[in-house]
């Protein structure tokens, strides 16, 4: 069987095969593959990965010899038969999990249904136990897959699930063992829940070297974050915590803003894609006029709107160490952005704000350009998103008059043929801007004196990102003009921008000219397979380019 995908997608995931018919020729010449369970191939996978291949693998059947790809049957050793790798498309085989064990007729399940008595199991269970704490009740519950797994002749299946249980558990007691030399705890993704989140409280309190816990991507939601936050008031080491994507509310927010006012050593917090509305910015607003460490707060992707934006505004003004806030992707318009164009007037300490995706109205973007130019510490800004050209003034005024800034984003900003554009005007004399990002910008050619022109000019920026943008009537092919005289772009990231068969072409005859490039991102774009090889066969000739990509083309 063929696999075309590629190791390591999105989009792929492994998983393992046997051969079920040991003589195809009895059954018209046809080879019959049959799947392993779920939890069979993760047992495999883990070893392959591992490159265990001179030990056999057990599963409750048989024995796995990657060695020679083949599975030996434990009651019958001379019976042997192939096996094989393939990676699965997700999106093209969608499947639900199977069922932990497959029982016979005869054993019933004691407490997976919370039906049929299953409810009633768990609270007798619970009231019987009352004293058992939530690592403990973890511990039990391993145990009892491991029984029933026994029971019925899955002994591997069910160590395996029981060691994913306590995963977390023993990862957090490693730390535990080795308090001398432990200073990272990498937790992402590890399926953490509220209660296996109990554990890392007595990890946080007993350790004295622990400096940065990532817990990215979990499911602790409140009650975790509460267990973490009681932590953050004894420990005095951790200084970077990462709850990114945990189902945080605004009760988990306020649990870790009161920890906030009691510790005096985390200078990083990332909240990113949780919950949290304005009741919680508020209270960490609320903390932010407290604590004197944190300098870095990212709250993306939240549910905070005015109220909340107004909350956290207010607290700049009495903060002096914060140097790092990312407000990007929550629900702010015009009172709350003015609020912190207010707030950037007081404020001596920021050096980094993130504002993107706002709608925003061009006298509120003028307020912040003018707050920013008053503003003596920023010197990395996204702006709001829903500029047009005649809000994009005030930025032009901003980079002409304020020679500070090393990045500066600008979301949705329309370039458009309706004349020179101000922000393009004003970017060949700013000289000390290192890092240009233009996101869903919409770029075209008769706007001589736009994006290209930028490009041409001696003072670019080493880093140019127009993503996601629409370069349309022959936007592309201008931009490639430019990069003929460009000397000082070292990175271009034209991805997801429309850009034509022509247009690549004109790109490969830009790449014979240019002499700076090293990074070209084309991926995303309506480039066939000729066109992308004439690419390719500039990329051999030029001698700085060391990074192209024309992936996910026609």
């Amino acid at each position: 069987m063929t696999n075309e995908l590629v190791e390591g997608s999105d989009q792929s995931q492994p998983q393992w095969f046997w051969e079920s018919n040991s003589n195809p020729c009895l059954l018209n010449g046809k080879e019959e593959w049959t799947k392993y369970s779920d939890i069979e191939s993760e047992i495999i996978e883990k070893e392959w990965k591992e490159n265990n291949i001179t030990e056999l693998v057990e599963l409750d059947n048989c024995w796995i010899d990657l060695r020679h790809f083949v599975q030996v049957i434990k009651n019958n050793k001379n019976k042997q038969q192939q096996i094989q790798r393939i990676l699965i498309n997700r999106n093209e085989s969608p499947c639900l999990r199977e069922e932990r064990f497959s029982l016979p007729p005869t054993l019933s399940k004691p407490f997976n249904e919370l039906s049929h008595g299953g409810y009633w199991f768990i609270d007798k269970w619970m009231k019987n136990h009352p004293n058992l704490s939530n690592n403990e009740k973890l511990e039990e519950a391993a145990k009892g897959i491991i029984i029933e797994g026994e029971q019925l002749g899955k002994q591997c299946e069910s160590k395996w699930l029981a060691q994913q249980l306590r995963a977390p558990k023993e990862a957090i007691a490693s730390l535990l063992k080795h308090p001398k030399t432990v200073t990272t705890l990498d937790l992402e993704r590890k399926k953490i829940s509220p209660e296996g989140t109990q554990a890392i409280p007595d990890a946080l309190k007993h350790n004295h070297t622990l400096t940065t816990l990532h817990l990215q991507c979990n499911q602790i939601s409140n009650e975790g974050a509460q267990a973490i936050a009681d932590a953050l008031k004894h420990n005095d080491t951790l200084t970077t915590l990462d709850l990114e994507h945990n189902q945080i509310s605004n009760e988990g927010a306020e649990a870790i803003a009161d920890a906030l006012k009691h510790n005096h050593t985390l200078t990083t917090l990332g909240l990113t894609g949780n919950q949290i509305s304005n009741e919680g910015a508020q209270a960490i607003a609320d903390a932010l006029k407290h604590n004197h460490t944190l300098t870095t707060l990212d709250l993306r992707y939240n549910q905070i709107s005015n109220e909340g934006a107004q909350a956290i505004a207010d607290a700049l003004k009495h903060n002096h160490t914060l140097t790092t806030l990312d407000l990007n992707g929550n629900k702010i318009s015009n009172e709350g952005a003015q609020a912190i164009a207010d707030a950037l007037k007081h404020n001596h300490t920021l050096t980094t704000l993130t504002l993107g995706y706002y709608e925003i109205s061009n006298s509120v973007t003028q307020t912040i350009a003018d707050a920013l130019k008053a503003n003596e510490t920023v010197t990395t800004v996204q702006e709001p998103n829903q500029i047009t050209v005649e809000g994009g003034q005030p930025n032009a005024d901003l980079l002409q008059h304020k020679h500070s800034f090393a990045t500066f984003h600008l979301v949705s900003k329309e370039i458009s043929s309706k004349g020179p554009d101000p922000v393009a005007e004003a970017l060949p004399r700013d000289q000390t801007l290192t890092d240009l990002s233009l996101t869903e910008i919409i770029i075209s050619t008769e706007n001589t004196r736009g994006i290209p022109e930028v490009i041409k000019h001696k003072h670019t920026p080493p880093t140019l990102d127009p993503e996601y943008n629409k370069t349309s009537n022959g936007g592309a092919d201008a931009i490639a003009d430019a990069l003929k005289h460009n000397d000082t772009l070292t990175s271009i990231n034209l991805s997801e921008n429309q850009i034509s068969n022509e247009e690549a072409q004109a790109m490969a005859d830009a790449l014979k000219h240019n002499r700076t490039l090293t990074n070209l991102h084309l991926s995303g774009n309506e480039v066939s397979v000729e066109a992308a090889q004439v690419i390719a066969d500039a990329f051999k000739q030029n001698e700085s380019l060391r990074a192209l990509d024309v992936s996910c083309s026609k």
